[in-house]
């Protein structure tokens, strides 16, 4: 059966109270459910704390991240720490991780646990 995503929104999540991100796939297989944790994970990354109005505590701690810029353990562990808060996901293993202060570009790739598998996420590439 093939995925096919049609929208990736935000709402409110009826079980939690709290906004969460919504992908809408036509196979809600194990396959469906590791690329609803993989688009978590990416707007997650790809989003700074304070970038989007209704969620200010949201994604990355972009001033954090940029005063710990030439420390990698410290941004692995960073990074880490917002996958973990993606509903789902048990564990990650860092593969590779870069941060170019200069330009504010991360780009990595991570092994992602989840009740579902496990997935390889990569970002910046």
């Amino acid at each position: 059966m093939a995925t096919q995503m049609t929208a990736i929104t935000w709402a409110i999540n009826p079980v939690t109270g709290n906004y969460d991100i919504f992908n809408s796939f036509t196979d809600s297989g194990n396959a469906g459910n590791l690329e609803v944790i993989q688009s978590k994970i990416l707007i997650t990354l790809g989003t700074f704390q304070g970038e989007w109005a209704p969620l200010p505590d949201f994604g990355i701690p972009f001033t954090t991240i940029n005063a710990n810029s030439d420390n990698p353990d410290v941004l692995s562990q960073i990074i880490v720490n917002e996958i973990l808060t993606v509903q789902n996901v048990n564990s990650v293993s860092v593969n590779s991780l870069s941060y170019l202060p200069t330009t504010r570009k991360f780009s990595g790739s991570f092994n992602v646990n989840t009740v579902f598998g496990t997935t390889t996420v990569q970002i910046g590439q």
